[in-house]
């Protein structure tokens, strides 16, 4: 599907993952009608457990045979994985890393173990310290351009905001672990966000860049290293002068159609934020927009490929026509997304509104942009009309309405949302002038194929 060919009302994954599971459900049911009831008493018969294979299940055995009394393996805070498999050294057998905490230790609190694949077995070949007290990320990630993988973590001294950060990177080769690589960092970035190695000055050989907030004077620094002879050398570092309380998002990858970079979503107290775009020319580190201005939000807005065409965009806060002279606290906005056209301009992309508990968002074409608005008698929360500027003919309608008043209305409204005391739900005109009529709902059987994931 064209994503820009209709406006779109989308609910969160688990309005999806309630759809799937109620379907799995159907499906359990229906297949234990030649059984007798036993699966309509019997709710355990309905539910099963992922299964694990055997591999798998004979890893983890043996790492929680290895574990030390009243250790526990680790959940990284940023991601789900607990243990990775890959073949470190390139030498044709795998390896595995997991992470686990000492808590009766004094001094090291996270340690990590390396195992390696032995016939059907798999042995416990080291254990290494990690730094701090919480296991922020690991992965294991190529980047010294030696053809093997290197171990990439990301350790802090606790979980509150002004903790501190450790990176650190470590080398398996020989059968010994080397570490490569300790230095502070806020935010780091190795991989775009398709997890292809990030070469920030294009020359074919991977590259690091970590994000520093300075606790002296609240500006950020950007470093882009590469592995050189042993170690990793800066190639240019570069500092914002604007005083900044946190980067909130980074995204990687394409930041216009001809320069790949770095987009900073930065805090600038607890709801201000900008954008900052970032790129490597000549081996310098380049700003593509000077100070805050131009990509200046009241809110957090997270970067991202909204339209996935593979460059990154900004969101950006707009005023709907006709809501300029609302107070602040009473207004309604759109979320407008932009791309950088790699000189002087932004290009416009695709217009929003975003539910502000993230129930749902409802895209608008992009030639709809200043053609719709919202009607002035919208009420957060209670009802919503998209409307046509010139014309004020209806484009959709958003209504909260209780357990209630949804039963005597369902035949005219679609559900958005549903849960224990309101359903959110929309309706659509069956004509609005030259605009295509809109609002695709996940999950509904009538517009499949027409859901934006």
């Amino acid at each position: 599907m064209n994503e820009e060919s209709d406006p779109v009302l989308i609910t969160k994954n688990i309005q999806k993952l309630f759809f799937l599971g109620a379907l799995l459900l159907l499906v359990l049911l229906l297949g234990g009608c030649g059984n007798g009831m036993d699966s309509f008493n019997d709710p355990k018969s309905l539910m099963k457990t992922p299964q694990m294979t055997t591999e798998r299940e004979n890893l983890l055995s043996v790492i929680q045979g290895e574990l030390p009394e009243g250790s526990t393996i680790t959940q990284p805070r940023e991601m789900s994985n607990k243990i990775i498999q890959k073949d470190l050294n390139n030498d044709g057998v795998m390896e595995a890393v997991v992470f686990y905490d000492l808590p009766d230790d004094p001094e090291i609190k996270i340690r990590g173990m390396l195992l390696e694949k032995q016939g059907d077995t798999w042995v416990k070949k080291l254990t290494f310290d990690g730094i701090g007290s919480v296991l922020n990320s690991f992965r294991v990630q190529e980047i010294t351009g030696d053809a093997g993988l290197e171990i990439v973590a990301g350790f802090s001294s606790g979980v509150e905001q002004n903790a501190q950060n450790w990176l650190v990177s470590y080398s398996y080769k020989g059968g010994t672990l080397q570490k490569i690589l300790e230095m502070p960092y806020t935010k780091y970035v190795i991989t775009d966000e398709f997890r292809n190695p990030m070469d920030m000055n294009g020359d074919g050989i991977n590259d690091l860049t970590i994000m520093n907030i300075l606790p002296t004077t609240g500006q950020g620094t950007i470093t882009v290293y590469q592995y050189n002879d042993g170690s990793f050398e800066p190639i240019d570092k570069l500092t914002i002068d604007t005083r900044m309380r946190d980067f909130y998002n980074v995204s990687a990858g394409k930041i216009s159609q001809d320069k790949t970079g770095i987009v900073l979503d930065i805090a600038l107290d607890a709801s201000n934020s900008y954008s900052n775009l970032i790129y490597m020319e000549n081996n310098q580190l380049v700003e593509a927009f000077k100070g805050t201005d131009i990509t200046f939000k009241p809110r957090r807005i997270l970067s991202e490929d909204i339209n996935n065409d593979g460059i990154i965009e900004f969101g950006l806060l707009e005023e709907p026509p006709g809501w300029e002279h609302f107070v602040d606290n009473e207004k309604l906005y759109f979320y407008s997304f932009y791309q950088w056209d790699g000189k002087d301009d932004l290009k416009f992309v695709m217009q929003q509104y975003r539910d502000d508990q993230d129930r749902f968002y409802f895209n608008l074409k992009p030639e709809q942009h200043g053609n719709v608005t919202l009607d002035t008698k919208s009420v957060k929360d209670k009802y919503l009309r998209f409307k046509l500027t010139d014309t004020d003919e209806t484009v959709a309608e958003i209504q909260f309405f209780s357990l209630d008043s949804w039963e005597r209305v369902k035949d005219e409204w679609k559900q958005i949302v549903r849960s224990s005391n309101q359903v959110i739900g929309y309706r659509l005109p069956k004509q609005v002038g030259q605009i295509a009529p809109g609002g695709k709902v996940k999950n509904d059987p009538e517009q499949e194929g027409m859901i934006m994931e």
